[in-house]
């Protein structure tokens, strides 16, 4: 399912700490659309989408970081599920239970940041998330 060229499909919200603080917050709403497109794609489009983001990770991140550190987790029930980076488990997940993603009257999926502690996350994250949001534009992927 491809949105229409008018339909807006992202929102961002980020909350800088004060300075001395730890931590940034960050929220980001994908239209359903957009989250619903991910479930057609196929194990070979999930397999490249991952690692061009592990690719993208290691030139920002450094080789050291490992694969696993790049998650995006895309299924055929869900959609997209979440994306993560280096860090205590950082990235950005549903901010509800699984059964919300599934409800035909929902517009808006909501990703809440998880261990968001630096920029260089913050960044990276945000990234990706434009990325997964791009893909859509060319339509479906055979």
């Amino acid at each position: 399912m491809r949105p229409n060229d008018h339909v807006e499909t992202m929102r961002v919200e980020i909350a800088w700490p004060r300075r001395g603080s730890y931590g940034t917050s960050a929220n980001v709403w994908l239209h359903i659309s957009v989250v619903q497109f991910f479930k057609a794609l196929t194990e070979a489009r999930i397999e490249e989408i991952q690692q061009t983001l592990i690719g993208a990770g290691r030139k920002y991140f450094g080789e050291t970081a490992s694969d696993f550190d790049f998650a995006v987790r895309i299924d055929s029930e869900h959609g997209l599920i979440s994306w993560d980076c280096p860090g205590d488990a950082c990235g950005f997940h549903p901010s509800n239970k699984w059964g919300h993603m599934k409800k035909e009257d929902q517009t808006w999926i909501k990703y809440c940041s998880h261990n968001l502690d630096t920029a260089e996350q913050l960044h990276y994250l945000l990234a990706a998330a434009c990325y997964l949001r791009s893909i859509i534009e060319g339509g479906p992927i055979e």
